[in-house]
């Protein structure tokens, strides 16, 4: 019996061991690489309004020239997840690129978001990544499955016809949240600021 929980250590710690084939410092390089490709044209995007995205040919081409970014990002994400064997944390490549996989997968379908949920959370359980991520990356999934969100990090937008001006407008506002008695405490245990003050600083209105 002794024997047989010494070999089962063993084959744990073997298995928590980097793969030693990957040059973690180039990595953590390529992954500085891939943030900035993927923040390419976030920014300016989204300080695009309702009115002026829609018929701007800018902000067309910005977006599709971000969609294919997204997607050749996504395909050297998942490759680096299958070479390290686990989610490239801190431990791995540092505080700085553990953030990289994260806002790539955030940033894919809400499959793929999906598919790797269990990956971000056990990263963030164990250090590799900082819980307001894995926080946020849960909500975002519970909501693209149409629940309710743990923590009130996803805010939605949706076009409105207003009656009073006879035109269409742009809404934004949190998406339902499970327990609303608990939800600061979430948010502190987790490294997000108070609800409140988040919805402030988003601009949302407070109810």
């Amino acid at each position: 019996m002794r024997s047989f929980i010494v070999s089962s250590l063993f084959l744990l710690l073997l298995n928590c061991q980097p793969n030693t084939k990957v040059n973690y410092v180039q990595l953590a390089k390529e992954l500085d690489s891939i943030m900035l490709e993927d923040q390419k044209f976030r920014l300016e995007l989204s300080s695009f309004s309702f009115q002026n995205s829609k018929d701007s040919i800018k902000w067309k081409v910005m977006l599709n020239t971000q969609n294919k970014i997204d997607s050749l990002n996504l395909l050297r994400i998942v490759e680096i997840i299958k070479e390290v064997g686990g989610y490239p944390g801190k431990t791995l490549v540092g505080d700085s690129a553990s953030k990289v996989a994260f806002f790539v997968l955030q940033h894919s379908t809400p499959e793929i978001q999906k598919k790797h949920l269990d990956l971000i959370l056990k990263a963030a359980e164990n250090f590799e990544l900082n819980k307001s991520y894995a926080a946020m990356y849960h909500d975002r999934v519970l909501m693209h499955g149409g629940h309710p969100q743990i923590y009130g990090t996803q805010i939605r937008r949706e076009t409105v016809f207003d009656s009073i001006t006879g035109s269409w407008i742009e809404r934004r506002y949190i998406w339902p949240v499970q327990d609303t008695t608990i939800i600061d405490s979430l948010r502190l245990w987790n490294g997000l600021k108070p609800l409140e003050a988040y919805m402030y600083e988003m601009g949302l209105d407070i109810e």
